[in-house]
């Protein structure tokens, strides 16, 4: 009776180490698979970013500015006539006064835009494309590891399950 009962032990060991191995490889098949998504998602973000996003950003900011001057030399042509005006007297002193606000405020619109481009181009472009690349390193890295990992417990059931029929 002992006997059959190590025996059943044994035999359901061996059934559950069998198991274990095939759950285990077809986990580590979609670790593996999800890693490289990861990696390969990473991939394509930092494509996007540097064929697509930066590039449009940049003339969006490039277009913005352009409009900006535009807006620049009609508010200065308006108060070069608004001035005009004045010194004939069509015109009153306020409204001189107000396009000369209109000529200050597109000036500093225009000034900020051509800072914003330089900041973005300087600072936000490398940054940003460097935080993309790494993101793309550390797929790749973590897929690298990963794969070690899932080889190391592919091992272990693999030994387990020789040790479970050895033992049967």
């Amino acid at each position: 009776n002992q006997q059959e009962v190590s025996y059943q032990n044994s035999e359901f060991a061996h059934v559950q180490a069998r198991e274990n191995l095939s759950i285990q490889k077809s986990q580590i098949e979609s670790q593996i698979k999800e890693a490289e998504l990861r990696v390969e998602f990473a991939k394509s973000d930092l494509d996007k970013y540097i064929e697509g996003d930066a590039p449009q950003q940049i003339n969006t900011a490039t277009n913005t500015i352009i409009i900006r001057k535009e807006q620049l030399q009609r508010a200065q042509d308006k108060v070069d006539w608004t001035q005009q005006l004045f010194k004939k007297g069509y015109a009153s002193k306020s409204e001189l006064e107000a396009d000369s606000l209109s000529l200050m405020q597109s000036r500093i619109s225009l000034d900020q835009s051509e800072e914003d481009l330089r900041l973005y181009r300087k600072y936000d472009l490398p940054k940003s494309r460097r935080r993309l690349e790494s993101a793309w390193e550390q797929a790749q890295m973590e897929l690298g590891r990963l794969k070690q990992r899932t080889a190391n417990q592919i091992a272990q059931a693999e030994a387990d399950l020789r040790t479970r029929q050895r033992a049967l």
